[in-house]
């Protein structure tokens, strides 16, 4: 029903860091209300728990514009819990 949400319809050619949020907000056509970002593979490299320094600059800078709520299929919730503390971000 609503899986057509979490499916991507675009494919951005860059990684997150590298994102404008204006980039975004030209594909919606409008302003961002808010994002809801993967943790493992987008912010967390595999089998890291350490949040790369240029994911953390965009997450803060992205973040004190719109609001950013952090999601993982990972059971381990010190993982995604670690990211959530360290920037503050709910997930």
């Amino acid at each position: 029903m609503f899986r057509h949400l979490l499916t991507p319809d675009w494919t951005p050619g860059c990684s997150l860091p590298q994102l404008s949020l204006e980039a975004m907000e030209a594909r919606a056509k409008g302003p961002i209300r808010a994002l809801v970002i993967d943790v493992d593979r987008t912010l967390l490299p595999r089998r890291s728990a350490e949040l790369p320094p240029a994911a953390e600059h965009w997450l803060r800078e992205v973040g004190a514009r719109v609001p950013i709520h952090l999601f993982s299929n990972n059971p381990s919730r010190r993982r995604i819990g670690g990211v959530s503390d360290r920037l503050g971000l709910p997930y």
